[in-house]
């Protein structure tokens, strides 16, 4: 029973696991990596090419993309009602904490992990909820950590209209052109092994304070997205590989994102710094648990 479990949750793991370990065996080493121009590159080239590709590519109703993007939302605004509440409670302030407990690593971690647990369709609709997530980075995350609010962020998000211009081919009911087809699909594969890489990369470079606090809070972030992610299955009526991809990306650990995000604007970056590190070396241990519990 067991060595069934691990032979069925291996292949998924095994992938993300390694590569990671790559890039981050490559910075302990001290050999060089641009993991601004990596970030820089995949959110700008990749990751567009990649959701337009990929959602262009797989052949599924449109509706599920939507229902998904919804949950999406839902579980977003659930992370950031509970979160705010329990910092608050924890007298703690939310410029600097909120967001690492709303934005998980649905791209680093969220994509490969569906991708090889679920196949093309299992990207796709991991794509969908990390659209939704994308974009509330560069509006509700920038704006709890500099305090304002700008739609010019929005606007300029290359993954918004790689989004929309998938859209647009689903809801016509026609393909891209060959040659954009093929393009994308070619500079979008490049996205998932880089941004994997690039994890590793930072993993190596961050350093842990405040190690009690941290811990508290990667414990947050990783329980209270579970038990968001199965309510909101439950909610949206989803089953199969709907309810997987929702459970998994609403419990992955703190997103890196949200360390870049608090450097940018100097919100305690070494405080989120910590709480990525640790987050990810506990999920570790729990995202096994997590594949058998949605496979």
């Amino acid at each position: 029973m067991i060595l069934g479990v691990i032979a069925q949750l291996f292949p998924v793991v095994a992938p993300v696991l390694i590569i990671i370990a790559i890039g981050y065996a490559w910075a302990r080493h001290g050999r060089a990596l641009d993991v601004p121009f990596l970030a820089n590159l995949i959110h700008n080239v990749g990751m567009p090419c990649m959701i337009f590709s990929t959602l262009t590519r797989v052949d599924v109703d449109p509706l599920v993309f939507v229902d998904m993007s919804w949950a999406s939302l839902a579980t977003h605004l659930a992370f950031v009602l509970i979160s705010a509440l329990v910092l608050r409670a924890a007298r703690l302030p939310l410029s600097v904490y909120l967001n690492g407990m709303v934005f998980p690593n649905a791209g680093n971690i969220g994509l490969p992990l569906c991708l090889f647990a679920y196949g093309e369709l299992g990207l796709a609709l991991s794509i969908a909820w990390f659209t939704v997530d994308s974009v509330m980075v560069v509006t509700l995350g920038v704006w709890v950590a500099s305090g304002k609010f700008t739609g010019r962020d929005l606007i300029r998000a290359p993954l918004l209209y790689a989004a929309l211009g998938a859209v647009y081919f689903l809801a016509s009911g026609t393909k891209p052109p060959e040659w954009l087809a093929n393009t994308t699909g070619l500079i979008g594969g490049l996205a998932i092994p880089l941004l994997l890489v690039m994890l590793g990369a930072s993993l190596a470079t961050l350093r842990v304070t405040n190690l009690k606090r941290a811990v508290l809070l990667s414990m947050l972030r990783l329980g209270m997205g579970f038990g968001v992610g199965v309510i909101a299955a439950w909610l949206f009526g989803f089953e199969g590989v709907e309810r997987g991809v929702l459970i998994i990306n609403c419990s992955l650990s703190v997103g890196i994102i949200n360390y870049l995000l608090s450097q940018y604007y100097d919100q305690e970056p070494q405080e989120i710094a910590a709480i990525v590190v640790v987050s990810a070396f506990i999920s570790i241990a729990t995202l096994p648990l997590l594949l058998a519990y949605v496979l």
